[in-house]
């Protein structure tokens, strides 16, 4: 088994292995705010999200994306769970993609969470894979990271490696089957306004009899916010460009995001966001959106624990507020491992800067029958982002 280090791959084009691998809880939740548009209507201020637990395109085995979520750049949200039988081994799986454009910022964050996994008979052995990819603009510098990202317990080819956080682009060469590569990275951007990275966290590249890819744990980010400067558009007369007649969308003042003063929540205010809490295998993976529009509260919270064996959906919100600094609480109803009853608080979601590791917090309470649940915790992976409107 040979390593190397720096490898910028593209996908082969082959269709073949079988991949043994049984069912399991399958899930995914999109969550976004719409983008900016210009004044005749197109899109200048986007985000984009993917993420995804399998992809198997070999010789001799298709399997498309499952569980599979996309962020389109209008926005959105879904939820989806499902069981899915795959083939002989036990996979589950959490993907997350978060996304919002805001005045002064955009963001975009995926994760995607796969446990328990079993590649071709024991060639890749992990108790738990997280890809992470996190994307942010201000219009003046955007850049992107894969903090967050981590295997836990991992064997490749007979050799047990651990828990670790493989460099990009990571290669480990496999006689007579291909190669492993670990954190496999697809970047892109100007770094300026826009920028984007895919994290591969482990693909399979086969190149022997049975050629082709199989790619698990797999999360994009995407961004481009051009902080609401007027595009040029062509003269009508053809003669060059002038600047668009109507008025360009009011953009309020640059604020410093760990000194700007939050009153309680203003008709427009929202906070969107993903990441993890946690290090080694007491980890928790979430996403949520709070927002509150001309007095109605909306939201949505997604969070997994998994050392404790929580799974958390919120189906209705109560309260949205922010308080003072720039975080924010909310509170639901939810349902705790597919069973109704329970509710939740969103305590300290505090955006305190970018980037969110480090720095941004959550805090967490759920009750109901047999559950009193409480975490608090730094980033870890992901980031926060609270807009005022």
């Amino acid at each position: 088994m040979k390593w190397r280090g720096e490898h910028g791959s593209q996908m082969a084009r082959a269709r073949g292995w079988r991949v043994v691998a049984r069912g399991g809880w399958l899930g995914g939740v999109i969550l976004g705010l719409g983008a900016a548009t210009t004044p005749g209507g197109v899109a200048t201020d986007k985000v984009r999200g993917e993420a995804y637990g399998l992809l198997v395109a070999t010789r001799s085995a298709t399997v498309g994306k499952v569980p599979w979520v996309v962020l389109p750049p209008q926005g959105g949200i879904a939820q989806r769970e499902v069981w899915r039988l795959i083939m002989p081994n036990t996979v589950q799986s959490d993907v997350i993609s978060t996304g919002s454009v805001g005045p002064t910022s955009a963001g975009s964050q995926s994760s995607a969470t796969v446990e328990d996994l079993n590649i071709l008979d024991g060639l890749v052995l992990a108790d738990l894979a997280v890809a992470m990819s996190s994307s942010t603009s201000d219009g003046t510098m955007a850049s992107s990271s894969d903090e967050g990202t981590t295997l836990i317990n991992l064997t490749v080819d007979g050799i047990s490696l651990g828990d670790f956080t493989p460099a990009p682009n990571t290669i480990i060469s496999v006689p007579d089957v291909g190669a492993v590569i670990l954190n496999d990275q697809i970047s892109g951007g100007d770094g300026v306004q826009s920028s984007s990275l895919t994290v591969h966290l482990i693909h399979v590249l086969l190149t022997g009899q049975e050629r082709g890819d199989i790619i698990i744990a797999s999360a994009h980010s995407d961004v481009n916010f051009t902080g609401g400067r007027v595009n040029p558009v062509p003269r009508p007369d053809g003669r060059g460009i002038r600047k668009s007649a109507s008025r360009p969308r009011h953009v309020p003042p640059r604020l410093h995001r760990r000194g700007f003063p939050w009153y309680g929540a203003k008709s427009t205010d929202f906070m969107t966001g993903a990441g993890r809490l946690g290090t080694g295998e007491n980890i928790a993976i979430f996403g949520v959106q709070g927002s509150i529009r001309n007095g109605a509260r909306g939201g949505q919270l997604q969070y997994t624990d998994h050392a404790a064996g929580l799974n958390i959906q919120s189906t209705s919100i109560t309260n949205f507020a922010v308080t003072s600094h720039p975080c924010m609480t909310m509170s639901g109803i939810a349902r705790v491992n597919n069973q109704d009853g329970y509710t939740f608080t969103i305590s300290q979601a505090c955006d305190f800067g970018e980037p969110g590791v480090g720095h941004d917090t959550l805090a967490i309470s759920v009750n109901g029958p047999n559950v009193s649940y409480h975490r608090f915790g730094v980033l870890t992976g992901g980031n926060l982002q609270l807009h005022p409107m």
